[in-house]
Formats: structure tokens, C-alpha cells, sequence
């Protein structure tokens, strides 16, 4: 199983100017018109993008799903603008502003007459977006987040909480986009304690309680059955987010019976007890889960 991806996108324009009088400039307007050179210019932008490590040293892979390239003139400069989209953002924009710079130095190859009064100017990333960053959260009043880790072993201090820092430190990735962490508690594997804490946090209205341990399929792993009676709107599509973008890292994610859902209007999210399990949980995650709360916002407002 493969895990979901996010699609990402960068644009890059640069532009040609030829300076002169109107004579020259028309005359090298009637060239770069023609479809013939142009066309030339588009394929060497795209193989560029696609192709970048032929190029730059530093750049990384980037599965590309297409490239574009588009020309316009705008007074008497002729504008190049690049648009790539693929599965990584890494070096994206990079791509984009070498396919517009590609473009431009293959038309002056072109127009050898020119070469020397073209100006290539404004090489410039113009955009980048998309992914789980593409969505703007900017939470007022910010949103109220707590950590149960559920483990007797932790809670003894014979393990040390290596599961619920990697939740802790997710979650601080998150405060910029208002998401404030407000309490952390180490319990046992106990129940009924888990469904009473639970319980007060949906009481004191806490938005977001992760709860850390108890998914596996050990007999004492008993966090899954105390949240799942609670839940009112479970809603399975989160866990399965999850799962499928640990089993894309290991071959044993399958086996986390986490769930997830809300109680009132508290989203209660179940995360494997093993640090690898939850920092990937959180990876798979934040912060696209936070548009649950948007959502329960704009149906508030609506009431």
C-alpha cells in the first residue's frame, strides 16, 4: 500500500528585452515570433525542469507530473513564464526559474544577429504551493491540544517516553499555525483512568487529545476499546491515513488498531505507543489534520 501524497507546484518567469531603436526592436519581435523558435526554446525548458541534476549539483530527484512554459509579450519585453508540478517540493521552484533561464539563453543562441543587444532580465521564482502546507491555519482563539501516553512501563520509569516526545515535538511544529499545548499526562494501562481523562479533557473543552500507546495487540494494549465507546462521530479515515503512510516506511504498520473521531466537538486521535509509530502518525498527519477543526468552526459560526 502505497502512502497518499501531496502534489506540489513552483513557477518561474524571467524575460528578454532588446533594447534599440524600433526598427531592431520589431525586427527581433518578428523572429522570436516565430512558432519554429519558440517551440525550440519550450522542449529545452522542459527537458531543463525534468532533467535538472544535468544541470545544478545540489538539486534533488523530484517525480515531475508536468511542465509547462508559456510566452507573452509585455511592451517590448518578451515574458517566459515555467510552471512544474510533481510529488516533492524539493528544488522545485529551482527547476522552474532553470527551465525559464534555459529558455531565454536558447532564444539568444537563436538569434545570433541579436545576441549582442538582448538583455535577459527579472530571473525570478514567482510562486510556490501545494502539499500539506498549502492550506492556511491561523487558529483565534488558538486550539487547545493535550498528550495522554498510556503505558505502565513508562509510568513506572522503567521505559522511557521516547513515544510521546515525538507527539510533543509535532505538535510544537504546529504552534505557529495556533495550536497550543496545554497538558501532558503519563497514566497506565488502565481503562477506565484512560476513559476518565479523556472525559475531563472533553469537559474542560480541549480541542485535540492525541493519546500515546495502547494500539497494538498485546492484552494490556487497552486504549483503542476505551476511546472507541466514546467516540460519537468516529471518523476512520484518519487512522487509515496513518496506516497506509507507515506501511509505505515498514511492513508491520497494519497492526496499529488505532482510531479516531471526536466526542462533543473533541477530536481524540489514538498513536502507536513506539516512537517510530507515532512520529510517522504525526508526519502522516499535521497539519492537514487540523481542517477538521476549521470545519467545526465554520459549522459553529452557522448555528
Amino acid at each position: 500500500m502505497n502512502a497518499p501524497r501531496s502534489l506540489y507546484a513552483a513557477s518561474a518567469e524571467t524575460m528578454l528585452r532588446i533594447p534599440g531603436d524600433p526598427p531592431m526592436r520589431q525586427s527581433a519581435r518578428d523572429l522570436l515570433d516565430n512558432g519554429e523558435l519558440l517551440q525550440t526554446a519550450r522542449v529545452t525548458g522542459i527537458m531543463a525542469a525534468r532533467r535538472g541534476a544535468d544541470y545544478l549539483a545540489s538539486i534533488r530527484h523530484a517525480e515531475l507530473t508536468s511542465v509547462e512554459v508559456d510566452f507573452q509579450w509585455r511592451d517590448d519585453a518578451l515574458i517566459i513564464t515555467t510552471h512544474c508540478e510533481g510529488f516533492s517540493r524539493a528544488n522545485l521552484g529551482s527547476r522552474a526559474l532553470l527551465a525559464a533561464s534555459l529558455c531565454a539563453l536558447t532564444l539568444v543562441d537563436m538569434l545570433p544577429d541579436f545576441g549582442a543587444h538582448i538583455v535577459i532580465d527579472g530571473a525570478r521564482i514567482v510562486g510556490q504551493k501545494g502539499g500539506p502546507q498549502q492550506f492556511a491555519y491561523d487558529f483565534d482563539p488558538p486550539l487547545r491540544a493535550a498528550i495522554l501516553v498510556t503505558s505502565d512501563a513508562v509510568l513506572g520509569g522503567h521505559k522511557e517516553d521516547r513515544a510521546g516526545a515525538s507527539v510533543r515535538a509535532g505538535l510544537e511544529k504546529m504552534a505557529a499555525f495556533g495550536v497550543h499545548l496545554v497538558e501532558e499526562r503519563i497514566i497506565g494501562d488502565d481503562a477506565g483512568e484512560i476513559a476518565r481523562t479523556v472525559r475531563a479533557w472533553v469537559n474542560e473543552r480541549v480541542d485535540l487529545v492525541l493519546t500515546v500507546g495502547g494500539t497494538g495487540l498485546a492484552h494490556t494494549d487497552v486504549t483503542v476499546e476505551a476511546v472507541d465507546a466514546m467516540l460519537e462521530r468516529p471518523i476512520p479515515g484518519i487512522m487509515e491515513a496513518a496506516r497506509a503512510y507507515g506501511q509505505s516506511l515498514t511492513p508491520l504498520a497494519f497492526m496499529s488498531r488505532g482510531v479516531a473521531g471526536l466526542i462533543e466537538d473533541t477530536l481524540v486521535i489514538t498513536l502507536p505507543g513506539s516512537r517510530g509509530g507515532a512520529r510517522e502518525s504525526c508526519e502522516a498527519l499535521f497539519p492537514s489534520i487540523l481542517h477538521v477543526f476549521q470545519t467545526l468552526r465554520r459549522a459553529r459560526a452557522l448555528r
